[in-house]
This record gives C-alpha cells, sequence and structure tokens, in this order.
C-alpha cells in the first residue's frame, strides 16, 4: 500500500511558471487550481495552460481543482494525465449527474468537513 502525500502544494493553474516551479519542488503533491486561485478573466487561458503543463505524467502525484459545476473544467481534466481531481465546495454526498457523469472524481473537497 502507497502512502498518501504528506505535503500538498497549491498553485494556480493560469500561472504556468509557478506549476513547474510546484511539480520540482519538494512537496509531495501538486494541486493545480482553476478554482479560487484563478481570477474569472483568467479561467479560458488557464484551461488552455493545463493542456500544456499536464498532456504527460509528472514525477509526482498532480491534481486538477476545478469549479463546482463546471463542464469546461471537467472536459479539460478529462484529457490531462493527472492524478485526480478535486471538487471544491460540496454540500451534498450526491453529485449532479449532468455535471459528472462521464468523469471519475478521485476525490471530493468536503467543505464543510475538511477545511481548505
Amino acid at each position: 500500500m502507497t502512502a498518501p502525500p504528506l505535503t500538498w502544494l497549491y498553485v494556480p493553474a493560469d500561472r504556468p511558471d509557478r506549476v513547474e516551479k510546484a511539480i520540482a519542488s519538494p512537496a509531495h503533491a501538486v494541486i493545480v487550481d482553476l478554482e479560487d486561485g484563478v481570477a474569472e478573466a483568467a479561467k479560458d487561458e488557464a484551461r488552455a495552460n493545463l493542456t500544456t503543463l499536464l498532456g504527460s505524467p509528472r514525477g509526482k502525484p498532480v491534481f486538477v481543482r476545478v469549479n463546482a459545476g463546471s463542464v469546461a473544467d471537467l472536459e479539460v481534466v478529462s484529457r490531462l494525465a493527472a492524478d485526480g481531481v478535486f471538487v471544491p465546495k460540496v454540500e451534498r454526498t450526491r453529485l449532479d449527474t449532468s455535471v459528472a457523469s462521464s468523469y471519475i472524481l478521485k476525490r471530493m473537497e468536503m467543505t464543510r468537513i475538511i477545511s481548505t
């Protein structure tokens, strides 16, 4: 059994230079943030960056934190070599199946249980 990562480093997806530094850092895992870490006006650019940054597996676990209910985010993430998806602000255990039906979500960020 593999131990879970001890240190997680959040980095905004609209800053490719910081994503590369985070992956090269001593952190055990990286979470590339499309949600709160990215201004609304920069969301499309951030999604485009992900295709280049995470088109192939990296040397450590890399996860993507999407915007809750964003089909655009999930469509991009489904084509990446990411290790998982963080879904923020989940307030119920059942997801809207119209958004998540064709995606496997490895981890949900339960904001009422785990503070981030």
